[in-house]
């Protein structure tokens, strides 16, 4: 294919002190005509820090101008970043075209120019940028847009990932010199729930990455919070770290200022920005040389954009998207995407005054979705009603803090903003103890015990059983058998498994549930248990598959989702059919309405989903869906496994169990 360039040219040198400072980097068609021009910033350099750096960002477009070329970039090997000068009407990030990165998480000089970087760029990154680039340049592809929170996100991302960096080679140095500090350091994870070892170089490592992460991400998101308020209290000042602070602890009580202002102006907003509110790590991100001018270039990120024109819930997603695969993986976290989420929520979420409760709530995502399901039902529905029926757990602090976020990003005006959102071990909480505690709007708290609930919903975390410790399986299955004394989980069960019962002794005598997790309990022996345990209990309503696609999108695990109703009336548990659906296309496509467009539709989409499975009256076929209806005294009384049913093994339709 046509391929445009003929030459790359480094052009403009300093002189004196500046002679070895590379100016731009420029793109050549034949006869010499300039195709793109950029500017090249190495990693560990102020300049380096972001491609998206507005003053780098600005001198570029500037050189663009006057080389009279419509594309230019930005590069600081970490991210090449395109940029159409014909958008400079629109907001800074919308001018950008697309972004590559290089995928090596380089952070200074040294590290680019070792031969095996230099050989990589060459030969792995540069032939797709620049197959991509001729495609942009000659029109041969356009559609490379992304929505206005994707690209604020990748935005941040960005600028994070200097202090990230920075404060992973601070941990790793300061642990390795100093004998104190690294003790604290291993007691710190131990608190926060985070397994290390400490004697292996990589394992350590990749502990502290993560670490690194997760503290600065928390501060990024009350920071990004704050920004959202701005735009709806004006009196509130910008974001900006003075160059009076010079120190961490002076930088910790400029944002402490800066968030307890927005806690009186807004009304309360301090169960989401804890003004004050730190522990021993929380300093940690300022402390590594540079962090506190790293920092400022995340704050000029941010407030480089205008919050007035974006919707409370395209905050909300920033929130979730920011929460980072290392936090999930570490808990057996898996984001969920919206159509599995709804499809269950349509199904267990049959009242607008539902009281719902997701045990292992992540950044939200169940939670929020339930939100929109509920305003839906009954429009008329407060946010502040809304939140009161809304329960989460999280036993990690950036998921559940990003959970309450979330939900108070449904309505930042809104003064009694709270989120029953607890920060704790789920088979820690006890019915009779306060399940949260919340401002009061006096200057105090007030206890907030879990309801009776009705509707359990939720990715509960998936963690083999060989990664359960002894001591915790004991636990866990003492809960069991206090909820249920007919239920005996095989010491085999995966962590999940324990949520079920735990989880559904909680429910009214009506009420739902619906968990998606891997679908390896119904066919494994140690699901066994499970499956009479259910059909002793509750009328087994739905357990979903896809074909298609896999519902955990950062997961290989084979998923399903599963829908009980708790129901002690025997024979109404072995008169219902059951139905088991195994999708045929996404289900975003079987759904039909994207998820964020048209709340409303959507929703009721979802729920013309559900009628058409819950009123089918037999087995059904079609290019959606394999549909096979099954009585579940037939179950109960021939011991059919679910699995063998959704695989199309069990033979004919629930009709033929009849009798």
């Amino acid at each position: 294919s046509f391929f445009p360039f003929v030459a790359v040219r480094v052009e403009g040198f300093g002189s004196g002190a500046a002679r070895r400072k590379r100016k731009d980097l420029r793109f050549y068609e034949a006869n010499n005509k300039l195709a793109f021009c950029g500017e090249v910033k190495l990693p560990g350099s102020p300049e380096g820090r972001s491609p998206f750096e507005g003053e780098v960002v600005n001198d570029a477009y500037r050189k663009a101008e006057d080389a009279n070329v419509r594309y230019f970039f930005t590069w600081n090997v970490n991210e090449f970043v395109l940029w159409d000068r014909s958008r400079w009407d629109v907001p800074l990030l919308e001018r950008r075209v697309n972004v590559w990165k290089l995928g090596l998480d380089l952070s200074s000089p040294d590290q680019v120019a070792r031969p095996e970087t230099l050989e990589y760029i060459r030969t792995r990154f540069l032939p797709d940028l620049l197959r991509d680039l001729a495609d942009i340049y000659t029109g041969r592809r356009r559609n490379w847009e992304l929505p206005p929170d994707d690209i604020f996100i990748r935005s941040l991302e960005s600028h994070l990932d200097w202090p990230v960096q920075l404060l992973r080679l601070y941990l790793a140095g300061k642990s390795d010199s100093d004998r104190t500090f690294n003790h604290r350091l291993q007691g710190w994870l131990s608190s926060q729930d985070r397994p290390f070892v400490r004697t292996d170089a990589e394992q350590w490592r990749a502990t502290l990455d993560a670490t690194a992460r997760s503290l600065a991400y928390v501060w990024a998101n009350r920071i990004i919070f704050y920004k959202a308020l701005r735009a709806r209290f004006p009196e509130l000042t910008r974001l900006e770290l003075r160059s009076s602070v010079t120190t961490p602890s002076q930088a910790q009580a400029a944002f402490d200022a800066l968030f307890r202002r927005a806690v009186e102006v807004s009304g309360d907003y301090e169960p989401l920005l804890f003004p004050g509110t730190h522990d021993w790590a929380t300093k940690l991100v300022f402390e590594p040389d540079s962090a506190l001018d790293a920092w400022r270039g995340l704050l000029r990120g941010v407030e480089s954009i205008d919050f007035k024109q974006v919707r409370s819930d395209v905050v909300g997603r920033i929130f979730q998207k920011l929460t980072s695969p290392e936090e999930r993986h570490r808990f057996g976290q898996h984001f969920t995407g919206d159509d599995a989420v709804d499809l269950i929520n349509a199904f267990c979420i049959r009242g607008a005054e539902n009281r719902v409760l997701d045990p292992a709530c992540g950044s939200g995502s169940f939670l929020v979705r339930a939100y929109y399901r509920k305003k839906r039902l009954d429009p008329r529905r407060t946010h502040e009603q809304l939140l009161s029926e809304l329960f989460g757990c999280d036993i990690a602090l950036h998921p559940a803090h990003l959970a309450t976020l979330n939900l108070a990003a449904r309505e930042i005006n809104d003064e009694a903003n709270y989120p029953r959102v607890a920060r704790r071990d789920f088979f820690d909480l006890q019915p009779d103890r306060p399940f949260v505690e919340l401002p009061d709007g006096r200057g105090g708290s007030q206890s907030v015990k879990l309801p009776l609930l009705d509707a359990v919903v939720g990715n509960p975390p998936y963690v083999r059983q060989e990664k359960i410790g002894k001591e915790e399986k004991l636990k866990l299955a003492r809960l069991v058998t206090h909820a249920w004394p007919d239920l005996a989980l095989s010491g085999r069960a995966d962590l999940h498994c324990y949520f079920w019962p735990v989880a559904t002794k909680l429910l009214t005598p009506d009420g739902y549930f619906g968990f998606l997790t891997s679908s390896s309990w119904l066919d494994v022996e140690y699901g066994f248990a499970l499956q009479g345990w259910i059909l002793r209990h509750f009328r087994l309503v739905a357990v979903l598959e896809s074909a298609d696609e896999p519902w955990f999108t950062d997961a290989r695990v084979k998923t399903c989702a599963t829908i009980l109703q708790r129901c002690e009336d025997e024979q109404r548990r072995m008169e219902n059919l059951v139905r088991f659906v195994k999708f045929r296309r996404p289900l975003a496509d079987v759904i039909g309405v994207p998820s964020g467009e048209h709340e409303d539709r959507r929703q009721r989409a979802a729920e013309k989903l559900v009628r058409r499975i819950e009123s089918a009256t037999t087995d059904q076929h079609d290019d959606d869906l394999r549909l096979i209806l099954k009585r579940q005294r037939g179950l109960s009384e021939d011991g059919v496994r679910a699995g063998s049913v959704l695989a199309g093994q069990a033979g004919n339709s629930g009709e033929d169990d009849e009798d």
